[in-house]
């Protein structure tokens, strides 16, 4: 097998942000889960895969403007979801136009905790999470992988295609 290295931090995160945004993506629109009494056991990865998305494409926004990579993943930053987005916000990320249902803010402040203590990787009892629009997710995703692409690449990336459709979204579960 033959590799191809990536050819800088910023890539290398914006990569890694569609790649955890894709999978997300792939649970959500698969088949398999129909064959499921309920969805806890997609809801938990996909919920990860977001927040590690939203977190490698801050990091490529905030590589490419010269931060070095390793200080992102030490504190202040690491998988600090709010530390993240509010030093791409200083150094000019825009508030990307988002639906109305959630501003990008939003998005990042929902995931926050959960995110940041490995409440997704490590799951406790009595744990609580409100499972979020499947659609709006994707909406913001898209958004972002198109402002961060075109930031480090110069011209709008090829569209990543997550389109979700609001039936689509994850079943309640009392797993």
């Amino acid at each position: 097998m033959v590799s191809q290295p990536l050819s800088a931090p910023p890539h290398c995160f914006y990569v890694a942000g569609r790649a955890y945004a894709t999978g997300a993506h792939a649970i959500v629109k698969s088949g398999t889960r129909a064959r499921y009494q309920n969805d806890f056991a997609f809801i938990v990865p996909c919920m990860m895969l977001i927040g590690h998305a939203i977190e490698s494409y801050l990091k490529a926004w905030l590589a490419f403007r010269e931060y070095d990579p390793d200080d992102l993943k030490r504190a202040p930053f690491g998988h600090n979801l709010r530390n993240l987005y509010a030093e791409a916000r200083t150094t000019g990320l825009p508030e990307p136009d988002m639906p109305p249902q959630q501003s990008f803010h939003d998005l990042v402040e929902s995931y926050e905790k959960d995110h940041a203590d490995f409440s997704f990787r490590y799951l406790r009892e009595g744990w609580q999470f409100a499972v979020p629009k499947m659609d709006v997710i994707f909406d913001i995703l898209s958004v972002l992988d198109r402002v961060v692409g075109a930031e480090i690449y110069g011209v709008n990336p090829a569209p990543i295609g997550l389109s979700v459709d609001p039936r689509e979204d994850f079943r309640p579960s009392n797993a």
